[in-house]
Parts: C-alpha cells; sequence; structure tokens
C-alpha cells in the first residue's frame, strides 16, 4: 500500500525527530563524529520534506490560535499548540511551534 503526502511527512518527521534526539545525546556523550554524521542524515530527510514555514509564518498561525481559543496565559499552552500543529504539520518543528507559544503567551 502506497502512502499518502501526509504519512510520508509523518514517517519522515518522526526519523528526523530521532536524529534529533540522538544528536543530543552524542553531544552529551562527548561524541561530535556520532553527532554530525546524524546531522547530515537529517539533511537528507529534508529535503523530502514540504518546505518549512518560516519563524514569522508559524507566529502568525500561533496568534490566530491564540484569539481562537481565547487562550490568556502559559497555562493554556497544550490548547494553542494543539490548534497550530495540524495547520503546521510537517512544515514546521514542534520545538520551535512551542517556543513561539510560550513567547507569545507570555507577553
Amino acid at each position: 500500500s502506497k502512502l499518502n503526502d501526509e504519512e510520508i511527512v509523518e514517517v519522515l518527521s518522526s526519523e528526523i525527530k530521532k536524529r534529533k534526539d540522538s544528536i543530543e545525546q552524542y553531544t552529551k556523550g562527548g561524541r561530535p563524529e556520532l553527532a554530525e554524521k546524524e546531522q547530515k542524515e537529517i539533511g537528507i530527510l529534508m529535503v523530502y520534506m514540504p518546505e518549512q514555514m518560516s519563524e514569522d509564518a508559524i507566529r502568525e498561525e500561533v496568534k490566530k490560535a491564540i484569539t481562537q481559543t481565547g487562550a490568556k496565559d502559559i497555562k493554556e499552552m497544550g490548547k494553542v499548540v494543539g490548534a497550530v500543529m495540524p495547520k503546521v504539520k510537517g512544515k514546521a518543528d514542534g520545538t520551535l511551534v512551542s517556543k513561539i507559544v510560550k513567547e507569545e503567551l507570555s507577553k
């Protein structure tokens, strides 16, 4: 059975995330050569990902989601992230989305 685009993006995102986690572990463990290898693999996987959104574009989506959900503070961060992620799936890193939501809700 063929994967549809969304499923492909899901698989790629998951593989990229695994490698980012590995990079963190290798860097902490003082194995830069292994971290570098993982980084190269991320580069290869990224070629097949949809074009990544700019931070400004993500921030726009976050602001819309904050308005839509009526979130007032950081306690409601999950609600906002939940509203944004389906819109930016595969086009934005979850960590970056969370960081921007945090920034916007902290204003």
